[in-house]
């Protein structure tokens, strides 16, 4: 099927890049999950030479603010949209996550994911999306009480679509 808008051809493309989520046709988040781990993986690089130099051994507490302002948002942006997607894309994600705490606390790369969160006292990312789509959907629910809202529109559409019962 070819459009046109103002006379000119409009191509369709497998995936489009808006606000910094890549969504695919088939709304599967991997070419997303894909981005978001080379991106993560680049600045555990980074992190990983701070925690590996011998000339400077910071505190926990300074890895840990490096990891959690620098790498962690990284992780976890826009993920009430994506998450959603494959467990085990969501792994791969968590695995930045095992590894760079496993750096920063100085233990063997084998440490198990959890056991790494509990000594960090960092929650899994699981966790964080969860609250994350509890929030979205707290704020989508809110806004209905402005029914011309984009937001609303947007859910109602959503609910339509999805055969759900209204609240």
């Amino acid at each position: 099927m070819k459009l046109k808008l103002n006379g000119n051809d409009i191509e369709v493309a497998d995936n489009v890049k808006y606000l910094g989520l890549i969504i695919d046709q088939q709304m599967t988040f991997q070419q997303h999950i894909n981005y978001v781990y080379g991106k993560a993986s680049k600045k555990l690089g980074y992190l990983t030479f701070l925690c590996s130099y011998k000339g400077i051994r910071s505190s926990f507490s300074v890895y840990n603010l490096l990891y959690s302002t620098i790498i962690r948002p990284s992780l976890e942006y826009a993920c009430a949209f994506w998450n959603g997607a494959a467990e085990s894309h969501k792994k791969r994600l968590e695995r930045i996550q095992r590894i760079a705490m496993c750096r920063i606390l100085g233990v063997m790369n084998s440490t198990a994911y959890d056991t790494v969160n509990v000594i960090a006292q960092i929650p899994p990312l699981e966790l964080q999306r969860q609250e994350e789509v509890k929030l979205y959907h707290k704020c989508i629910r809110w806004s209905s009480k402005f029914p011309g809202h984009n937001l609303t529109m947007a859910y109602q559409l959503w609910r339509i679509n999805h055969d759900i019962e209204s609240d």
